[in-house]
């Protein structure tokens, strides 16, 4: 491919439940596109009623159930996979629809992650011992990399630790080695779309679908999980969900606390979504309340083959 003509990849992203799917499904039959999944909890096999996998279509798709329930995947294996299929549809001439909300993922396709470095057991012992003891660990963050504090949530001790202990590590800041993060998609173009809804009509869809899940067969799901092997450590139970319907099997919880349970981790879930991606630069906002789906099908369509890329 030329400059004047670079290979392009489209990313339909934002918050669960607000329609990102379907959309999807309807531009590649569009354009001739193909799916890859930007869904850490799509990528397990046995995992499909609680991700709302479409199972139904006939778009090929990528990243989605692959994995057995005991492994864990990230976000850096992850975009050098989805850069691999990317080059092989280039190859055949069709389009990569990169489609999902989990965030990190779509950032190391698009930005790269820096490099795995600045891991220190000791180090990061002490920092949880710490934390355990009252000492409060963003503030302590500001100090030594107040770039870093602006981006990292202080209410991710998980985040905070890993970039304290780079720095402890290191002696660099974490923020100075963000300038070092690569994008394993070289010579791709990404034009991103971040889809969102009025909140009130998201968490209602959100509310209905989990409602809908249940009725799916959802603990039937599970169930048969537990059966193949699945238990409380396996790292797919981290999937929303997951963990409240194995509880409820296990006689931890009765069903409508499990259910509401989920309803509102679900709610804050897409809640921290949205924050992600309303602060990523070069996406284009669609909210799809009140819109013809159609006409955005067209609208992202039409941006897509007019736009350069990011």
């Amino acid at each position: 491919m030329t400059e004047d003509n670079p290979k392009k990849a489209l990313i339909i992203a934002g918050a669960t439940g607000v329609g990102k799917s379907n959309l999807a499904y309807s531009i590649c039959s569009e354009i001739g596109g193909e799916i890859i999944s930007a869904d850490s909890r799509q990528l397990y096999r046995d995992l499909v009623i609680g991700t709302a996998r479409l199972t139904d279509s006939d778009i090929e798709q990528h990243l989605v159930g692959i994995l057995n329930f005991d492994e864990s995947p990230n976000a850096s294996w992850w975009a050098e996979e989805a850069a691999r299929i990317m080059d092989n549809l280039a190859e055949r001439g069709t389009t990569p629809v990169i489609v999902g909300g989990t965030g990190l993922y779509i950032m190391a396709l698009t930005e790269g992650l820096f490099p795995d470095c600045g891991r220190d057991q000791s180090i990061r012992d002490g920092l949880i011992q710490k934390q355990e003891n009252g000492v409060d660990l963003f503030e302590e963050l500001k100090r030594v990399d107040p770039r870093a504090a602006t981006t990292i949530d202080s209410q991710n001790p998980v985040r905070v630790i890993r970039a304290l202990e780079v720095y402890y590590t290191t002696g660099q800041p974490i923020s100075s080695l963000w300038n070092k993060a690569k994008s394993p998609a070289r010579g791709w173009k990404f034009i991103c779309f971040n889809l969102t809804r009025e909140r009130k009509e998201l968490y209602s869809i959100i509310e209905k679908r989990t409602r809908k899940m249940f009725s799916s067969g959802w603990i039937d799901e599970v169930r048969n999980l537990i059966d193949k092997g699945l238990n409380e450590n396996s790292p797919a139970l981290n999937s929303i969900g997951y963990r409240q319907i194995f509880d409820y099997l296990d006689g931890k919880k009765n069903l409508e606390t499990a259910v509401e349970e989920i309803i509102t981790d679900t709610r804050h879930y897409a809640k921290r979504q949205i924050t992600w991606f309303k602060k990523r630069k070069g996406f284009y906002k669609i909210n799809l309340t009140g819109k013809d789906p159609v006409k955005t099908v067209n609208l992202i369509i039409k941006r897509f083959h007019e736009d350069h890329g990011h």
